[in-house]
């Protein structure tokens, strides 16, 4: 599994969807943006670039994943697009024009030198703001299989080596814990064992022991499972 891949963009595009995701993060985004520009690093399907499009920001969407960037157009529509940049690169090597903020949601992950990619944010932007996963107090059935099948896929020790790296640079920070519900719903449960098996680069072969413990994690009602996700991360600016 990738997230360049097809199959993840268009199912991690319709999983955040139907659980009403970003909730209340787009909130705290919201409160923490200046100015009218806006450097969306890892922009994804676009959760946060096009709500802030809607309310009038310009946005410059930097997305190494060309099956994210494909919804991400397609979400934007004639309306959306004057107002959008997208530019396919990496953020370590991507070259642009600056803005009045800059956000980071959960794709700070896969950079290869932390303390870089936080001064290169601080060059381009005077305002940052990211948000990374805790390492505990978080309930999904991602982890909760992971852990049962010894293959976890949750980034660790994120939160620690971004603080780390702003003290080493000499960026001043504030931080702070946001936690919210997302409910899952869903009448398949063996396409739900079969996604977390691909998902967790399970063999197919795990699929019953896999379905077993996504029974044994859910409440039913009639055909319908309902999973009440557990999320909390955290937002720090700079």
């Amino acid at each position: 599994m990738s997230f360049r891949e097809q199959r993840f963009a268009q199912e991690y595009e319709r999983r955040l969807t139907e659980e009403g995701y970003p909730g209340n993060l787009l909130e705290k985004v919201l409160a923490e943006v200046t100015g009218s520009s806006i450097i969306d690093v890892g922009s994804g399907t676009g959760f946060f670039s096009i709500p802030l499009l809607k309310r009038g920001y310009r946005i410059i969407a930097i997305e190494p994943s060309v099956e994210m960037i494909k919804i991400l157009k397609k979400k934007a529509g004639r309306e959306l697009l004057p107002s959008l940049s997208i530019y396919n690169e990496e953020w370590e090597s991507w070259e642009g024009d600056k803005a009045d903020s800059l956000i980071c949601i959960h794709a700070i992950y896969g950079m290869h030198d932390i303390q870089r990619a936080l001064q290169k944010m601080r060059e381009y932007s005077p305002k940052s703001i990211i948000i990374v996963k805790a390492d505990s107090g978080r309930r999904t059935l991602s982890s909760i299989i992971g852990e049962r099948m010894k293959k976890s896929m949750s980034p660790r020790g994120f939160y620690d080596k971004i603080l780390r790296a702003l003290q080493d640079s000499g960026i001043e920070f504030s931080t702070h814990e946001i936690k919210q519900f997302r409910d899952s719903h869903f009448s398949d449960i063996d396409g739900e064992a079969e996604y977390y098996c691909y998902h967790l680069g399970l063999e197919i072969s795990n699929h019953d022991r896999v379905k077993e413990i996504i029974r044994a994690h859910t409440e039913q009602h009639g055909e319908e499972y309902i999973f009440r996700g557990v999320y909390r991360d955290y937002l720090i600016t700079f």
